[in-house]
């Protein structure tokens, strides 16, 4: 809360008392454990593979959020907020790669 306005996701009405509070966390935590994964960024890694040297090179992970994506070189150099992933891809281009972007567990594309 910031200057008394609530920026985040709100989950309804605290409980007042502490057998009220005890008795709605079991709700509060599959309500709010709901509310992260279903707002939680996308964990991407971004990978090159060359012609001439076998195996893949990691080169960043990146977070995609609904409206933008957060990427971080593997080494920790250089870091980019960019507005989709497509114009993020132009910054890791290399003469001779072809940058593969892979989902990172259970991680689906936004829109998937």
């Amino acid at each position: 809360m910031v200057d008394g306005v609530d920026h985040g996701a709100h989950l309804g009405p605290a409980a007042t008392d502490s057998s009220a509070a005890a008795d709605a966390l079991p709700d509060f935590e599959q309500r709010t454990q709901a509310l992260v994964d279903g707002a939680a960024p996308r964990v991407f890694a971004l990978v090159h593979e060359y012609d001439h040297v076998p195996g893949a090179h990691l080169r960043a992970w990146g977070m995609a959020f609904p409206d933008h994506v957060e990427i971080v070189s593997a080494g920790g150099g250089v870091r980019m907020s960019m507005g989709s992933l497509d114009r993020a891809l132009v910054g890791f281009r290399r003469e001779g790669a072809i940058t593969h972007v892979f989902w990172a567990g259970d991680a689906v594309p936004l829109g998937s």
